[in-house]
């Protein structure tokens, strides 16, 4: 069954910043065409796991996700991408989509962050469904009651009013001072 890919939009990881309130790292992922900005509330372990391939940090044992890029490179395996498709009550969810040996595909379920942290070592694509940027436009998480001020004005640029918040949040904002996360 072949899968609708224009649901999906490209995106790379902008950075990892901390939400000043409950001090939990945010995953930021940005679209190719840097228009589409998605913060997803990740865990410390797995920003950890985001951040040491960014700062290409060298670790004396090899990583869950170290380990894991071993395993698809000994099975003769390959990650594909990774397809951020649903959002649901503040939780994100994700699919890998591997080749085996053989060229079969195989969707497994995973946390994005996981695949996200997958897919950096691997150099495969990260997607996010359309619908996961539209829902995400009025994000809340159960742990915290509010967007942070920092994240509140996210939304999908597609029109003029959208483009332009999203600019000028840009243009506010210290991004890079943002996403310097050290593990």
């Amino acid at each position: 069954m072949a899968q609708d890919h224009s649901r999906y939009i490209e995106v790379a990881v902008r950075g990892i910043a901390v939400d000043q309130a409950s001090k939990v790292p945010i995953l930021l992922l940005e679209d190719v065409g840097r228009r589409l900005l998605l913060p997803v509330w990740i865990g410390m372990s797995e920003a950890n796991a985001i951040a040491s391939v960014a700062e290409q940090a060298r670790q004396t044992r090899p990583m869950t996700h170290d380990l894991m890029t071993t395993l698809l490179h000994a099975l003769e395996a390959q990650l594909d991408r990774v397809d951020i498709c649903g959002l649901d009550e503040g939780t994100f969810y994700a699919n890998m989509v591997l080749s085996d040996i053989d060229g079969f595909e195989h969707h497994l379920d995973c946390r994005p962050s996981d695949g996200v942290a997958l897919a950096l070592r691997t150099g495969a694509p990260i997607r996010v469904a359309v619908e996961v940027f539209a829902a995400a436009q009025t994000f809340t998480s159960d742990s915290i009651e509010e967007p942070p001020e920092m994240l509140a004005p996210m939304a999908l640029a597609d029109d003029d009013d959208g483009r332009d918040r999203l600019a000028q949040w840009m243009a506010e904002s210290d991004l890079d001072a943002l996403s310097k996360y050290k593990m």
